[in-house]
């Protein structure tokens, strides 16, 4: 019977909460335990379809400890029946085979519970599973499959009280995919629709979304070509300018589709855009429910894709595997993505982590090189009389100069100038709540110039705020989204009144080293050693030293050093 341990996988999983799972040592016993209605872990969760981008490493893992598909609850549903009944594709799509196709107490398979209960997206999983030559010839076989009361899936859509145009969608569907066939060479035959085929392929690739929303349906979004390709598969790897364009086309073609579906050769959308290093088609579909470890005919993954890719393959590879990608799976020949790699450019940093990383614990340490990080920046420059403080003059070159560094590294900026007390605090509670916002960025840098003194800094009115009071917005309990991410603080301000040099300083704040951790995966550093002040210009060309050389500095060597490497340069 389910005990309290049960219940905290089962909160863990849906909290995305990874790294606290490892750390259960009795999760395979746990994985086998059931609650009243007979339900195991993998069968709870199968109830709702869970956001959260950690989700679906969750499931990989207790999949890979031993988390039984077969299993049944009271009903005789397994957790595919469950999935399919609730429209989870994010756990559906990381069953084997097998267990997609197993019956329940009243001899139903998963789709045939897909199709009952109107779930598109589920439906159509299963049925474009048949496209690949190493499951085409079971297609007529289970897709027979009879409940007790004789139907067939086909048959339980014509029979569904559902909307008539819903009904109509998924008999079309249905049929669509049983008359295809599978030619000696390989190819699929009986294609439906082949002129509407090459047309929403056409529009898709140029980036034609206002026309291809009015032509692309449920029914006919997902056809393929006689490869197994469909339109999405052919947008995910196109060179569709500008990228808001692109957005836009993917999100029209997977709102009504099917991002899983493969072709012949068990080759995704993810594996394509993995390829060519579309790296915003590559979020998008692992966020809807694609599995980033999703292996095709020959048993190669999408990471394994980008790393044979002919540019970007470093940041492309450390971005996948900052989402979940496991660089030690080995294909049909038993090689790794670094044994397929290709490419000079996976360094020795890079090396290393493809060698010993699973995905989840060393993928924190170098998620910093992934194309996936905000800058936020705060310039206090302008000081009222009233402060006695003084213009803070030079400091607009430290920010063009953070702004160059954050396009290098391809990373999103935001610059807040000037703010006050109040302002400044409700920007960075702001940021912190903003989850969803967060959840699509790998870690955090916070610059801070002012003036400051014994621990804090100094805002435009001569109020202070401590840097303490800044920092624990961004902790574990506070900032969940940035849990197990790295966050730095980099504080361009003094740290006491001690002179080495007779220049303009920042007067400021005190800490135990130059760059100290704080709490979990934080990391502050300073301008200045504890006690003296902070060296800048005093005039509108000079700069400050610091800033200029962190930035020098993380832009030459960010692609193979480690940030904290980095910083003792």
């Amino acid at each position: 019977m389910a005990n309290e341990s049960y219940q905290q996988v089962i909160y863990l999983i849906f909290d995305g909460n990874i790294d606290r799972l490892l750390e259960i040592k009795n999760l395979r016993e746990i994985l086998k335990d059931k609650d009243s209605k007979g339900c195991t872990v993998l069968i709870a969760v199968a109830k709702v379809s869970c956001p959260h981008k950690r989700y679906s490493r969750c499931i990989e893992h207790i999949l890979k400890l031993g988390a039984d598909p077969a299993a049944v609850d009271c009903n005789g549903d397994t957790a595919a029946h469950v999935a399919a009944r609730c429209g989870n594709l994010r756990i559906l799509a990381l069953l084997p085979f097998e267990a997609k196709f197993l019956t329940n107490g009243e001899n139903c398979t998963p789709l045939m519970e897909a199709v009952r209960n109107c779930r598109f997206r589920c439906a159509k999983h299963l049925l474009h599973l048949f496209r690949q030559k190493r499951y085409f010839h079971r297609k007529k076989e289970l897709l027979n499959i009879r409940n007790k009361k004789g139907k067939t899936a086909l048959a339980l859509a014509k029979d569904s009280h559902h909307n008539g145009n819903i009904v109509q969608e998924m008999v079309e569907i249905i049929s669509n995919e049983a008359i295809l066939s599978l030619s000696g060479d390989g190819k699929l035959r009986g294609l439906a629709k082949k002129s509407q085929f090459e047309k929403m392929k056409r529009l898709a690739i140029e980036g034609n979304y206002t026309e291809l929303q009015l032509v692309v349906t449920r029914v006919n979004c997902d056809l393929p070509d006689e490869t197994g390709r469909t339109v999405l598969s052919w947008a995910a790897e196109s060179d569709i300018k500008p990228l808001e364009k692109k957005q836009q086309t993917l999100h029209a073609l997977i709102q009504v589709g099917d991002p899983t579906a493969a072709d012949v050769n068990g080759e995704t959308s993810l594996h394509f855009a993995a390829l060519r290093s579309k790296m915003h088609a590559v979020k998008l579909l692992v966020e809807e429910g694609v599995p980033v470890n999703i292996s095709d005919s020959e048993g190669q993954t999408p990471v394994m894709w980008a790393a044979t890719s002919p540019s970007q393959v470093a940041s492309t590879v450390l971005t996948m595997v900052s989402m979940g990608a496991d660089c030690t799976m080995v294909d049909s020949e038993g090689r790794t993505a670094l044994v397929l790699s290709k490419s000079s450019a996976l360094n020795p940093a890079l090396s290393t982590l493809m060698q010993t990383s699973s995905g989840v614990e060393d993928a924190l340490r170098y998620s910093h090189l992934a194309s996936s990080g905000l800058f936020q920046v705060f310039n206090i420059c302008d000081y009222e009389d009233k402060s006695r403080y003084d213009q803070r003059v030079g400091s607009s070159s430290d920010v063009n100069a953070l702004r160059k560094m954050a396009t290098e590294l391809s990373c999103e900026i935001e610059v807040f100038e000037n703010q006050g007390h109040k302002e400044m605090k409700k920007q960075l509670k702001t940021l912190a709540k903003d989850s969803m916002r967060l959840e699509k960025h790998g870690w955090l840098i916070c610059v801070i110039m002012a003036h400051g003194n014994n621990g804090k800094i100094v805002v435009p009115d001569g109020k202070e705020l401590q840097i303490k009071e800044i920092v624990d917005q961004f902790n574990s309990y506070h900032c969940s989204a940035l849990q197990h991410k790295p966050k730095v603080f980099i504080i361009q301000a003094c740290r006491g009144e001690r002179m080495d040099v007779q220049r303009p300083t920042d007067f400021g704040p005190s800490g135990d080293s130059s760059y100290s951790p704080v709490e979990s995966d934080i990391l502050i550093f300073y301008s200045a050693t504890e006690g003296y002040a902070s060296y800048r210009g005093n005039t509108e060309e000079e700069v400050s030293p610091f800033i200029q050389t962190l930035c020098k500095v993380i832009t030459e060597y960010h692609r193979t050093e480690h940030l904290a490497d980095m910083l003792t340069i």
